[in-house]
């Protein structure tokens, strides 16, 4: 056997929170892809705030991305904001862009070799 019973317990606990990371993208995904204006909602970024909570609690190693989601989705929530930004679609892709890092963090994370 390659490893303890502890190290396959560790890296089991590790792909599970790799793949709730993965699920919470995936839901903040689909709540930003419902959208193409009404960027006013009230309750959507509560939801997505919920959704990064998850991802923020999993304790994987890149919180910092998750900083930058969070940032990102509250300018998208502010309509005021937008053009501080280089306007909605701008916004809107910067937030996405920081969805995919995660993304790509937690997909490399579950799927590195033992």
């Amino acid at each position: 056997m390659n490893g303890s019973a502890e190290e396959v317990r560790l890296r089991l606990t590790a792909e599970a929170l790799a793949e709730e990371v993965l699920c919470a993208t995936n839901a903040i995904r689909k709540l930003l892809s419902g959208y193409s204006r009404g960027w006013e909602n009230e309750s959507t970024p509560d939801v997505i705030m919920r959704e990064i909570a998850k991802i923020r609690n999993s304790g994987l190693p890149f919180l910092d991305r998750v900083g930058e989601l969070e940032t990102w989705v509250n300018i998208l929530f502010n309509v005021r904001m937008h053009e501080t930004y280089g306007g909605r679609c701008e916004v809107k892709q910067c937030t996405l862009r920081s969805l995919s890092a995660i993304e790509i963090h937690a997909a490399c994370y579950r799927d590195r070799p033992s």
